[in-house]
């Protein structure tokens, strides 16, 4: 995939369950990872099915599970690099005594006014995207998120810039809600290339693009994937995330693909371009 844009997203690290033998991993890793040279963060989420998100320097760091209600599939952790004219934000929701979903947790480059507003935001379930999230248990994106009915700040979102949104669920069971993370970003300096959502297909044996989030320049691809065909496919299929480098010559990116569980049942596939 060739893009006009370089994404603030510099590495990824993926540890994976090793199916061949269970109680190993396979680890795979691209981009400096100077910053975290020890970090064991499988270990952490053996229970807890939450994300992990922190500021270390200029730079943000970000851990989360794939699981099934039964074992930990793997980890995916992500390195953003935020120069100081980014525009994005990472937020983390979570359910309150209300039961809706309230701020738990954000992390904002030049988004002062959403910045401000945000702790004081409540999303009940099925509004806004962290809502919608929360509602079908499945990752969705939206595009244009100063116009979107969908995004209860666009108009703050309008006024600064931002462009696009990722919300992911993090299920503690089948139907209970641990977290949702919302990723927003904007087109002139994106936190990634593009990033696409999958769903298996009615019969189960293929995937159908659901969402996909592009930057100018971003191949085109197609609309549905075979199980097993492509990175996408190979995950569906195997049921743990993995990163790999595709691609020829100067077309080459790296992409991450992890699965989505609801319960034990596999949801979706989200797939992410470095």
């Amino acid at each position: 995939m060739q893009t006009d844009t370089m994404s603030m997203l510099q590495a990824i690290r993926v540890s994976a369950v090793d199916d061949a033998e269970p109680a190993g991993w396979t680890i795979d890793a691209t981009g400096d990872w100077s910053v975290r040279p020890d970090q064991n963060a499988s270990a952490g989420f053996q229970q807890e099915r939450g994300v992990w998100l922190e500021v270390i320097g200029d730079q943000v760091y970000l851990a989360f599970p794939a699981a099934t209600n039964e074992s930990l599939r793997g980890v995916v952790e992500m390195l953003f690099q935020l120069p100081e004219d980014a525009i994005g934000a990472f937020e983390v929701w979570k359910r309150d005594d209300r039961d809706e979903l309230s701020l738990a947790q954000g992390i904002y480059r030049n988004l002062d006014y959403i910045e401000r507003i945000t702790p004081y935001v409540r999303f009940p379930r099925r509004s806004g995207l962290p809502g919608e999230v929360w509602e079908n248990r499945l990752a969705a994106c939206v595009n244009n998120l100063g116009a979107s009915p969908n995004f209860m700040r666009s108009a703050g979102a309008r006024s600064a810039g931002l462009d696009f949104g990722l919300g992911l669920p993090f299920l503690k069971s089948e139907f209970e809600l641990s977290s949702v993370l919302l990723m927003l970003g904007s087109y002139q300096a994106p936190l990634f290339s593009a990033v696409e959502v999958w769903l298996l297909d009615s019969e189960g044996t293929g995937l159908e693009l659901k969402h996909r989030i592009a930057m100018e320049g971003a191949d085109e691809i197609p609309s549905t994937l075979r199980l097993s065909e492509g990175l996408v496919g190979y995950v569906a299929a195997a049921r743990f995330p993995k990163l790999m480098l595709v691609g020829e010559g100067s077309s080459q990116a790296w992409q991450v693909a992890f699965p989505q569980f609801v319960g034990n049942r596999l949801a979706s596939v989200v797939c992410v371009t470095l």
